[in-house]
């Protein structure tokens, strides 16, 4: 069941955003428990107890500003889907900053909400998808995709790196990318596959990823990968 979460200190937009989300939810056949609230400190208790998969933030709560709110959020909710909702514009950018999924104007709320959900609903399925290992212990590991960083040929082996730790696996790194379902993950060179949604830049032909690790591709990789980046970033 998806659990979605909509905080708004306006309750004309709070059931606005939960009757349409309801209704696109109830068309694809998806089952939610959907939690409105008007008092971004319910929220975030609720969040402490809570773990859900998407959230919509109003930017202005009132006398709480919506970024500190989803920074808040992020500690015990750090995978949510995150759409930020708000009247005015400026603050789009700022929202990269929490990692918002989406940036959606009230005034065009019906218009953008069906694509939204779309996206959103992909993204979630995305986020699902896992790779089984064994590693060279001999213990037996399902490892979420989105958590690769990237992946590491090492003589006869291949590391693993997550963003929960490294693992080792006997095999090859032609064998493993072969097996991963995902046009997020690109060979950038023979000893590298790298997960580009854990890049957070791109210079030249290095990227640099979310646990502040460096990698070099090959020279002629670097218009890809940019390219790759910023198609990336464009849906965020």
């Amino acid at each position: 069941m998806l659990q979605a979460a909509i905080c708004d200190n306006e309750e004309f937009f709070t059931q606005k955003i939960k009757s349409l989300l309801a209704d696109l939810l109830k068309q694809y056949e998806i089952d939610a428990q959907i939690e409105p609230f008007v008092s971004a400190q319910t929220f975030l208790q609720a969040c402490e107890t809570r773990r859900y998969d998407l959230v919509f933030l109003d930017v202005e709560l009132g006398e709480i500003d919506g970024m500190n709110v989803a920074c808040e959020m992020r500690t015990t909710n750090p995978d949510a889907i995150l759409v930020f909702v708000s009247g005015f514009v400026r603050y789009a950018v700022q929202g990269y900053k929490v990692r918002a999924f989406r940036y959606l104007l009230k005034q065009e709320l019906e218009e953008e909400f069906p694509l939204c959900i779309k996206e959103v609903l992909q993204e979630i399925k995305r986020q699902k998808q896992t790779l089984s290992i064994k590693t060279v212990e001999g213990a037996t590991v399902t490892v979420r995709l989105s958590d690769i960083l990237y992946l590491e040929s090492k003589n006869h082996n291949v590391s693993i790196h997550t963003a929960g730790g490294e693992y080792l696996v006997h095999d090859t790194l032609n064998h493993l990318c072969a097996q991963i379902p995902s046009e997020d993950f690109m060979r950038i060179q023979r000893s590298f596959c790298v997960n580009m949604r854990s890049v957070v830049q791109v210079k030249g032909n290095t990227v640099q990823l979310t646990n502040k690790t460096v990698l070099t591709a090959r020279r002629q990789a670097g218009p890809k990968l940019m390219r790759r980046f910023l198609q990336i970033q464009g849906e965020c």
